[in-house]
C-alpha cells in the first residue's frame, strides 16, 4: 500500500474523546484499504461503539466484506504474524496493556508498513510508538515484564 495512504491517515484520522480505541483502530483498517474516506468516522460517530472490544469487530466489519480474527499469541508468534500481515499489505490492531487511564486497561495501536518498515501508530495521540520491528520487539518484551499476568498479545487481524 502506498505510504501516502498512511500519511493521510496520520494527518487526518484521530481517535475521539472517550473509549473509542477499538472503533478508531477498525476505522484505520477501512481507511488503509480505501473502503471509507480518510475523514470518515462511521464507528466512532455511534455512541454504542464506545468501549467495544475486538469481539464486537465482526458485526461492524462484515458490511465491508472484512472477516476479523482475534488471536492471542506469545511474542514470537505475534511478531511472525505481524510480518506476514505486513507482507500481505494488511494492518494489525494490537491491544497493549497500559496503566489505568482514560481508555481502561489496554490501548489499541495500529501496526502497518511505512517506508518499508513496520511502524506502530497510536491514533489517539497521533504518534509513532515504534518505528521498526526491533522497537516493537523491545516494547512487547517490556510490556510482558511490566504486566506478567498478561502472558499473551491480543491482536485483531482480518481477511478481505
Amino acid at each position: 500500500m502506498c505510504d501516502s495512504v498512511f500519511q493521510d491517515i496520520q494527518r487526518v484520522h484521530y481517535q475521539w474523546e472517550g473509549n473509542y480505541c477499538v472503533a478508531s483502530g477498525m476505522e484505520c483498517i477501512l481507511k488503509w484499504h480505501k473502503l471509507i474516506p480518510v475523514d470518515s468516522y462511521p464507528f466512532q460517530s455511534n455512541p454504542k461503539n464506545a468501549g467495544i472490544g475486538f469481539g464486537e469487530a465482526q458485526h461492524l466489519l462484515n458490511p465491508y466484506k472484512i472477516i476479523p480474527q482475534n488471536p492471542k499469541l506469545n511474542i514470537e508468534d505475534t511478531l511472525n504474524l505481524i510480518s506476514k500481515e505486513m507482507n500481505e499489505e494488511r494492518v494489525v490492531l494490537i491491544a497493549l496493556p497500559v496503566r489505568q487511564t482514560y481508555c481502561g486497561i489496554v490501548h489499541i495501536f495500529v501496526a502497518l508498513r511505512h517506508n518499508l518498515e513496520l511502524v506502530l501508530f497510536d491514533p489517539k495521540w497521533k504518534h509513532m510508538e515504534c518505528e521498526n520491528l526491533k522497537d516493537l520487539t523491545n516494547l512487547l518484551h517490556n510490556k510482558e515484564r511490566e504486566f506478567p499476568s498478561r502472558n499473551f498479545v491480543d491482536l485483531l487481524i482480518y481477511e478481505l
